[in-house]
Formats: C-alpha cells, sequence, structure tokens
C-alpha cells in the first residue's frame, strides 16, 4: 500500500496523518470505520537501544477506552534472520495493540538490529535480559502506565521471562509467549541443524559453522559466553524460576514438543494463571520475508487476551501506517565513531537511517552510500548487513544512508496482504530516485548506490533515472530485466536453490572423482546432474542462437535492452561494479546478456565486472563481508577519492580499520 505522490520533505506535510497522528490513514475491519487513525508512532532511543512506540490516539473516539488503567506492551524480538522475518507482524502488531488502547514498544536489543553494540560483546544473554528491563522502565515513564506486559516470540519469549526474574517481584502484569524456545539446549540444536541446511555450496562454507569461540548461524554468531548462558536455561526446569514471572501468561504453542507443557507447570506452581493455545500460523509466519504472511488469529487472540475483550471487539487497522518522523523528533545515536539519525522523507514517507562519521564531510564532492534493501527485509539487513556496512564505511570516513522502500520496514505505509511486497516492480525505482533526491538535498553531492540481489537489481534501474546517482556498487544480480507484472511467487521461483546453482557447481560435482566412486558403489546417482548440464548447455545454444539473430534483424531483444540500460550509464560516465560470488546462479543470467564471466562488459569503459569465489549470494558469511567491503573500499577509493591512501582523509581524525572485528 503506497501513499499517493506529491511534494514534501523530512518531516514536512504530505499525504500522510497530520502532526495529531489524524488524515487519511488506515480503515479497518472493526467497528471503528475506515479513515480512522488509531495509533501513531515514536522514535526512541535508551541505553543505547533503538526502539519505537506505539502509542494510542486520545481519545479513541466514537469508541470509548477498552481500558480505564491500560496496559503497556513490551515486545521481545527473536534473534538474527527470525527477526528480519517477524519484523513486519511485529510492527503490525504493535500498532494494532495500540489501536485497541495498549501502547507498545518495538526494540532491538543492544548490539542486535539498529541498536548500538556488536554480537561479539561479552555477556549477551544478560546486556539482551537488560535491554528488555530498560525498555519497562522506559514504557513506563514515557505513558504512565502502572501494568506491563512483555510479549516474545521464539528467543524473544525464552528472554522475556528470564527479564522477569531480574524485576522486582509483580512487575510484569502478563506474559504472552509465541512458539517459546523453552530449553535453550533444543534451541542450540535447532540452530546447528539449520545451519548444517544453509551450508548448500562451497561459498556457503566460507565460515566455520562452529569454533570454540563462537557457533555461526545463517551469518549471525553465538559466542561462546553467550552458547554458555543459552545452554544452562530450561524454563521447565524445577528452580529455575525463582519468582512468579507475571500474574497471568499465554503461551501459543508452534509443536506440542516445544516443551511449554513444563514451563506451564512451572508457572502455575508460583502462582501464575496460564493459558495454552496452539500457535497454527507459525509456519507460515516465520518465513523469507517475501512470502510470510501476518498470524492474523494469533495476534488477534494475542490483543483480545492482553485487553480483556473478546475477539469479536477487538479493533484491526487494515495498514499500520503511522505520522512521519521529523529532523527534530529524532534522537540522535552516537555510537563508535559514527553518528545516526532517523528520517522519514519524500512524498511516501519512505523511511532512511542517515550514518556519518562524527565530523561529516558534505558538499559536491562528498560521496555518500545508499543501501537498498534485499527483498522485503528491512533495513537491518541478513545478518545485520546494512548496519554493518554503514558504521563501517563511517569509520572510514563515509556517510551513508540504510533506507526501507515503500511498503516495509519503518518506512510511513506498511503493506500488510500476502504478496503485497514486490522485490522486483517498476515503483521501487522511484523510491530510490526519492531517496537520492533526499540525500542531495541533504548536502550530498554524489550518491553511490549499494544493493544486494533484488537490491541489485533495483539499484541497476534506478541509476538510469536518476541526476543524483553517481555510481553503482551491485552484489549478485539474478535479474536485469524483470517483466512487469509478475508476482512474487514468480520471485520465488527465481530464488537461489540447488537446482539454480552455479553451472559451476556442477561440473566440479560431474568432474569430482569420489562422486563417480558413490555412483559405481550404488549410493550416489549422477543422471540429475548430467540432465541439468545438458539443459544448461541447450539453453546456452538456443540464447546465443536468438541473440545472433537478434543483432543481424536489429529486433530489440532483452539482451539488446539490457545493453542499452548499461549503454546508458556509461555515456553518463557513471562507474558500475557488478560483483558475483563465485558460484553465484546469477553467473548465468550474466553469461547469458554478457557472455561467459561478463566478457562483453569489457567494450562500456565505466563498467567493471568482479567474480570472487569469497562472496556468498547475501553475504551472510563474515569472510564475504569483508571481502565486499575491501570491494566497495576499493571503488570509492578508485572514483570519488582523490587521495589515494586513505578514504578517511576526507575526515580529520578518523583512523581506518578492518571491516569487522
Amino acid at each position: 500500500m503506497r501513499v499517493p505522490e506529491g511534494g514534501g520533505a523530512m518531516g514536512g506535510a504530505g499525504d500522510g496523518p497530520n502532526e495529531d497522528g489524524h488524515g487519511d490513514g488506515h480503515g479497518g475491519h472493526g467497528p471503528h470505520g475506515p479513515g480512522m487513525v488509531h495509533a501513531v508512532m515514536e522514535p526512541l532511543l535508551f541505553d543505547g537501544c533503538y526502539g519505537w512506540l506505539h502509542r494510542p490516539i486520545v481519545p479513541l473516539a466514537p469508541l470509548a477506552p477498552l481500558s480505564a488503567d491500560p496496559c503497556g506492551v513490551v515486545l521481545c524480538n527473536p534473534f538474527g534472520q527470525e527477526a528480519i522475518m517477524t519484523h513486519r507482524g511485529w510492527r503490525y502488531l504493535a500498532t494494532a495493540l495500540s489501536a485497541n488502547g495498549m501502547p507498545a514498544l518495538r526494540f532491538d536489543y543492544h548490539g542486535t538490529g539498529d541498536s548500538d553494540g556488536d554480537e561479539s560483546d561479552p555477556a549477551r544473554l544478560q546486556a539482551w535480559t537488560a535491554s528488555i528491563v530498560a525498555a519497562v522502565r522506559v514504557l513506563r515513564e514515557r505513558t504512565g502506565v502502572t501494568r506491563v506486559a512483555l510479549c516474545g516470540i521464539r528467543l524473544g519469549a525464552l528472554l522475556a521471562v528470564l527479564a522477569t526474574q531480574e524485576m522486582e517481584a509483580e512487575a510484569i502484569d502478563a506474559l504472552v509467549l509465541l512458539a517459546p524456545v523453552v530449553r535453550g539446549r533444543d534451541h542450540l540444536r535447532e540452530l546447528r541443524a539449520l545451519q548444517s541446511t544453509a551450508r548448500s555450496s562451497p561459498a556457503d562454507q566460507l565460515d566455520p559453522a562452529e569454533t570454540e569461540d563462537f557457533m555461526t548461524v545463517v551469518g549471525n554468531r553465538f559466542y561462546r559466553d553467550t552458547i554458555d548462558a543459552i545452554q544452562t536455561c530450561d524454563l521447565g526446569k524445577p528452580g529455575q524460576l525463582h519468582q512468579r514471572p507475571a500474574a497471568r501468561m499465554l503461551i501459543l504453542s508452534a509443536s506440542t514438543l516445544d516443551g511449554a507443557g513444563r514451563l506451564a507447570e512451572s508457572a502455575a506452581a508460583l502462582g501464575c494463571d496460564v493459558t495454552q493455545a496452539p500457535f497454527d500460523e507459525y509456519e507460515t509466519y516465520v518465513s523469507y520475508p517475501e512470502l510470510n504472511d501476518l498470524p492474523w488469529q494469533a495476534f488477534r487472540h494475542t490483543t483480545a487476551w492482553l485487553a480483556g475483550v473478546p475477539e469479536t471487539d477487538v479493533r484491526e487497522p487494515d495498514n499500520a501506517r503511522v505520522r512521519r518522523l521529523s529532523a527534530d523528533d529524532a534522537p540522535v545515536l552516537h555510537g563508535d565513531r559514527f553518528v545516526e539519525r532517523r528520517a522519514h522523507y519524500g512524498a511516501d514517507g519512505l523511511f532512511g537511517i542517515l550514518c556519518e562519521p562524527p565530523a561529516a564531510a558534505r558538499g559536491d564532492g562528498a560521496p555518500v552510500v545508499l543501501i537498498i534493501n534485499t527483498g522485503a527485509g528491512h533495513h537491518v539487513g541478513d545478518a545485520r548487513m546494512g548496519v554493518l556496512c554503514a558504521r563501517y564505511l563511517a569509520r572510514r570516513g563515509i556517510a551513508s544512508m540504510r533506507m526501507d522502500l515503500g511498503g516495509i520496514g519503518d518506512s510511513v505505509s506498511l503493506a500488510l496482504p500476502q504478496y503485497a511486497f514486490q522485490p522486483y516492480g517498476s515503483h521501487l525505482r522511484r523510491d530510490v530516485t526519492a531517496a537520492a533526491a533526499w540525500l542531495a538535498a541533504q548536502g550530498f553531492g554524489r550518491v553511490v548506490l549499494f544493493g544486494i540481489c533484488s537490491g541489485a537489481f533495483v539499484g541497476l534501474h534506478a541509476a538510469t533515472g536518476s541526476e543524483h546517482v553517481a555510481g553503482a556498487v551491485l552484489v549478485n544480480v539474478q535479474k536485469f530485466q524483470w517483466p512487469e507484472g509478475l508476482g512474487i511467487q514468480d520471485v520465488v521461483q527465481q530464488r537461489p536453490s540447488p537446482r539454480q546453482a552455479a553451472t559451476r557447481v556442477y561440473l566440479t560435482a560431474a568432474l569430482d572423482t569420489q562422486k563417480w566412486v558413490r555412483v559405481f558403489k550404488g549410493d550416489a546417482e549422477i543422471g540429475s546432474i548430467a540432465m541439468e548440464l545438458s539443459r544448461r548447455i541447450v539453453a546456452r545454444v538456443r540464447t546465443r542462437a536468438q541473440t545472433l539473430a537478434a543483432w543481424i534483424t536489429r529486433a530489440d531483444t532483452a539482451v539488446r535492452q539490457v545493453h542499452g540500460l548499461i549503454r546508458r550509464l556509461d555515456e553518463r560516465s557513471v562507474p558500475v561494479w557488478l560483483v558475483f560470488g563465485g558460484y553465484d546462479p546469477g553467473l548465468g543470467e550474466l553469461a547469458t546478456h554478457f557472455g561467459a564471466r561478463g566478457r562483453q562488459l569489457r567494450r562500456y569503459r565505466h563498467v567493471k565486472c568482479v567474480i570472487s569465489d569469497e562472496v556468498d549470494h547475501a553475504l551472510r558469511s563474515y569472510a564475504a563481508r569483508e571481502a565486499v567491503y575491501a570491494m566497495l573500499d576499493q571503488y570509492l577509493r578508485t572514483h570519488f577519492c582523490e587521495d589515494a591512501d586513505t578514504i578517511a582523509a576526507l575526515v580529520a581524525g578518523i583512523d581506518p580499520e578492518p571491516a569487522l572485528r
């Protein structure tokens, strides 16, 4: 769902709700009727943690308040990839709670998401529970509520329970635990299994899965002290809870084997009134952000239970649209050699976090890197890629902004129905163009686009339509063209899978002597590999023949159109680096349009193709991020920084440092 286009600037007037939160906001399915806005979203910064406070609009007329003593709710995130998957639903739940009279606070724990700190910092489990305790304090101070509930999902549910043991007795009125992690040992076993399934190609094995110091799970690391702390957790074990966690508890279980029954017994023994129900929508919710559907029933049940009303009386906003954030409203995070500010900007109320060196360099020659979303994941990025990249650049003296495209993340309008967001939609190019124009208005003379996968596709096409874009570094482009009208299901079919592995992977398997030994022993089969290689050879020959015929007849083919796209950028002297992992399935698309390993790109003076075995598809490995940071560093040195010794020379007193600790 998008706001109509028109004028506007950061925090200015536009088509969003006006200053008191009212305007042409979201309609709803409940008794409030269409056109009513029931909540606003305000930025928070506390104890180094970024957060958002969702406040009810007061009064809630024409309806009476649901309670004379409303309960405030703190939402407790899951960790890592699950936090990316659940972000859209978490924002909607916060809005739904506030629309029903209950202020809700969602935030990133210290060292996660947009918050300060790093996953390698010590005592993470204690830091995360301390973040929850701090969030409860802030919610009470900002809203005046006397009753507070904690609502957590997955690891966030475990953290919520642990946090209650760090507070005074009876500090928490209610607990809602969605698919809770009850026993830490079981959760670590699940994470190890998840990591083993994610290591399907040589590029996915760049980082060790586990060492004496840490465990890697889809690009996120748990360090040993955190692993040991999680392993000792068993909420269902007698004596683990030393005081009643809450007066009442709601547990929605995704599995009968999750140990929730033992937790319920332990809590009940301490005097907690426990309600249990199944969480049937879990599998469709905790999934790829492009595909997941909101757990409407679970959220409605949660809201009704917390408010103490029948589910039929729950107000359900159909769009978690919020008041635009102005520059003056935004708290500023001063981190280790970086400064970050949040803002909504442009006619559509897009969201971004501007990350700068402490002594920011702006002007006609100052570059700024615009980091574009990958898929429907919000601006934090897989394995916190967006955050880590932005802060790395700031420490090198370069500003950046990690943005949310319209309809996702923390932009004013949020796409709620399943499949509502199209990662390859042409309208997203306008969002990138709007972001580049806003950055130019802030005094940055040269905008460099940085995107991965679908973000690289959007960046490539946006670069041709924006006068403010001066360059682009695009990683693992999967498609150079995407026919308008194809839906999200088509995007999923293009998602890398074993069948879509790079041809190099199949050739390596076909030439593996051990593979042939297993074939002759009957332990493996080679037929599928041979069939896939044959299919690709036939497809390559057919494409080459069609391309040759098109050049002879001057037909307007897809290959000719893609070359025209690159040519327009080259004629504008826009330096473009196309970066591919050595095993990435996007190499097939590259070969289709530009020959093997992109050799036809050599005819373009300002376009460079880089292929590296150190790069995985989503840059989830530390090794891949190090490699791409080095390429981005070299790119900026080559094209935008006259001082070849160090980019940091742009800003006095900024010392270069390694990409990652």
